[in-house]
């Protein structure tokens, strides 16, 4: 196991990519903030490579995780051109580009855009710009985020109703068995918006709160939202929740942890 570890160790250090900072304004969760070089650092920084002999092969970019627009991995693919180009100039091309992640998976027919919106972008500009560079890539977003369906049972309901001619006023609170300590941590560590479906259709709406189990007003999910009139023991569930959700969810005060049951459609 040593053994192993050490040959690891070394090939890592062989082998180094040097990342670059870029426009992530438009993403959920902005990364570049905290890494990445600036393009006007990047000649220092694959000189001094150079001379310590750290061998930089390649180098990667994170458009930020949710990103939202084309324009950012576009910009990105054009940043990464010209730290390519002042790689060459120095005596030191690269020869592998990292492309990051944060690529859309939801499942969302309303959607503006999605996964093939932007790999038939970045098709175009890596065929133009990176003809014979190895490229690879961070998909897990795109991988999971439709992969999972959140289902929870309404344990509560609070009639909030103060005046019933008007509208503005909160009728209703409901209380589910999950919460922002759990799967819904991802409205505040992926600045996730969640929609809430049902099984059965309704035609009367009024505005409502939705709460987690939690005893925190702050476990709060959706406020002010037009839900159904709900019952204790009714379903409410939530798609797109494969990302960001469970693997960060929390047993917070013993509330336990949602089961997973696996679905298999041939």
């Amino acid at each position: 196991m040593k053994e192993n570890s050490l040959k690891l160790e070394n090939c890592i250090l062989r082998r180094n990519c040097l990342r670059i900072a870029v426009d992530d304004s438009a993403a959920l969760c902005q990364l570049s903030s905290k890494y990445g070089a600036r393009l006007q650092d990047c000649a220092r920084l694959l000189k001094a490579g150079k001379d310590l002999g750290l061998n930089i092969v390649g180098l990667s970019f994170h458009a930020g995780s949710g990103q939202q627009t084309v324009d950012a991995y576009i910009d990105a693919l054009n940043r990464a051109k010209t730290v390519f180009e002042i790689a060459e100039s120095i005596g030191s091309p690269l020869s592998v580009l990292d492309i990051g992640g944060g690529f859309p998976g939801e499942e969302d027919e309303d959607s503006y855009f999605g996964f093939e919106i932007v790999a038939n972008s970045l098709r175009e500009k890596l065929d133009e710009y990176f003809p014979n560079i190895r490229i690879i890539s961070e998909p897990g977003r795109f991988f999971v985020a439709a992969a999972c369906t959140l289902v929870t049972k309404v344990i509560g309901v609070r009639d909030q109703t103060v005046d019933k001619n008007n509208e503005d006023e909160v009728d209703y609170f409901y209380y589910v068995n999950d919460g922002v300590y759990g799967c819904f941590n991802n409205l505040f560590y992926d600045h996730a918006v969640v929609v809430p479906k049902f099984l059965k259709k309704s035609e009367h709406f009024c505005k409502a709160t939705i709460f987690g189990p939690s005893c925190d007003g702050l476990d709060c999910i959706l406020k002010n939202y037009p839900l159904p009139r709900l019952h204790e023991d009714e379903l409410i569930y939530w798609s797109n929740m494969g990302a960001y959700t469970l693997c960060a969810a929390a047993s917070f005060n013993g509330f336990p942890l949602p089961d997973v049951h696996y679905i298999w459609n041939k």
